[in-house]
């Protein structure tokens, strides 16, 4: 069993060997797997390398990732996206951070911690993953709470919830919560759901005291990212507004089938259209 296991939902075969490379140095305490769910195959400087598992799927976003989370093989489980770089020694901090706030309560609690991986976005460049060094997204603490992000501001949303889209946390605590709600297709709302599920079932959402990960942006429907935007402010935006309209959603379904993705189409049309 390894430490952690990155689960990665891909569709950036060029991005893969700079992003494995990023993991190496983020994780040189503990043991680490990357879990890599795409249409395409792997590189050539990936195809051999042990710690590193292959799943070819042409499924959602979210389909991908929950298919993944089955080949883990791990204690803690760490989510986050192929558009950008883990920082040197952030997932050794993570665990740490974990242990250090775990030693300090009942084992029933500790086992719901949640590490908020920071990252910063559009730092990146897109097509290099070289940085920009005219941008800076740095936010303000108040960014990681749900509510000073308007679209979130929904009666099933408490006040004190955070935001945490890179996750951190206990392999068995996923499968346990049932993990994503495939019924979105993207993972930004899949994400939300979850995290909101968790803290309304007693987790605490503790966030890493430097920036995780840093990323690139493409802004609404360019370069590669149309279909999640559509999806996102689309159809996933319609089904999470629907759930949090209700004061107490989150208390009402803590917990989802694990198998739900398999109800789910195993082509993402919206995107691969050739292969329906």
């Amino acid at each position: 069993m390894k430490d952690v296991s990155i689960i990665l939902p891909s569709i950036r075969p060029q991005n893969l060997e700079k992003f494995y490379n990023s993991a190496k140095n983020a994780c040189k305490k503990n043991s680490f797997e990357v879990v890599i769910v795409s249409p395409y195959e792997l590189p050539d400087a990936l195809q051999k390398v042990s710690n590193v598992k292959y799943v070819r799927s042409f499924a959602s976003p979210t389909v991908a990732s929950q298919m993944g989370t089955m080949f883990c093989n791990s204690r803690f489980l760490y989510n986050t996206t192929d558009d950008g770089l883990i920082q040197e020694g952030a997932i050794d901090e993570a665990i740490e951070t974990f242990d250090s706030l775990a030693s300090q309560m009942p084992e029933s609690e500790a086992q719901k911690i949640i590490v908020n991986m920071i990252y910063e976005e559009g730092v990146l460049h897109p097509d290099t993953l070289e940085p920009l060094e005219s941008h800076n997204s740095f936010h303000p603490p108040e960014y990681w709470l749900a509510h000073y992000h308007g679209p979130l501001r929904l009666p099933g949303v408490r006040t004190d919830w955070a935001m945490c889209m890179h996750f951190f946390m206990l392999t068995e605590y996923y499968y346990y919560m049932g993990g994503y709600d495939c019924r979105f297709e993207y993972s930004n709302h899949a994400i939300h759901d979850l995290m909101f599920r968790c803290q309304a079932f007693g987790s605490q959402v503790v966030p890493l005291a430097r920036t995780a990960f840093k990323c690139s942006h493409l802004p609404e429907r360019t370069g590669d990212h149309g279909p999640i935007h559509d999806a996102q402010t689309g159809v996933d935006t319609q089904l999470f507004n629907s759930i949090y309209a209700k004061q107490f959603a989150a208390q009402e379904r803590f917990r989802l089938p694990y198998r739900n993705w398999k109800s789910q189409p195993d082509v993402w049309t919206r995107r691969f259209k050739d292969m329906e």
